[in-house]
């Protein structure tokens, strides 16, 4: 009798350590599963805002690079204007200074006018003052070029 009383304690005990056991395990398990799962949430997480943040940064450059090629554009469209605008008052002023000393001269030549120099000498002074307004108009305007 007393050898039942001992199996039958010693089997309680075997059992109660077994489902202690089982129920360690399986709520180890459990734990181990849960932090698994938060791991992998907190990654895929931290992926997503990485890659948020690339394509953020990628629009940033692209922004930045179109706003320098804009610049850069108008920049040059600035400089070619200028210089079209430049050469343009250059040249009307130096053809409208040439047009009206030639028929300035050429009305003063075909009038006899001009002091009392004849023939040769009068039409050689008229054509180097025409000469010596149309160099000293280019000079004046290009001198600041």
């Amino acid at each position: 009798m007393v050898l039942m009383v001992v199996v039958a304690v010693t089997m309680v005990v075997v059992v109660t350590v077994t489902v202690t056991v089982v129920v360690v395990v399986v709520v180890v398990t459990v734990v181990v599963v849960v932090v698994t799962v938060v791991v992998v949430v907190v990654t895929v997480v931290v992926v997503v805002v990485t890659v948020v943040v690339v394509v953020v940064t990628v629009v940033v450059v692209v922004v930045t690079v179109v706003v320098v090629v804009v610049t850069v554009v108008v920049v040059v469209v600035t400089v070619v204007v200028v210089v079209v605008t430049v050469v343009t008052v250059v040249v009307v002023t130096v053809v409208v200074v040439v047009v009206v000393t030639v028929v300035v001269v050429v009305v003063t030549a075909a009038s006899g006018g001009g002091g009392g120099d004849g023939g040769f000498w009068r039409w050689w002074w008229c054509w180097r003052d025409l000469a010596m307004v149309v160099v000293g108009a280019a000079g004046f305007f290009l001198d600041p070029l």
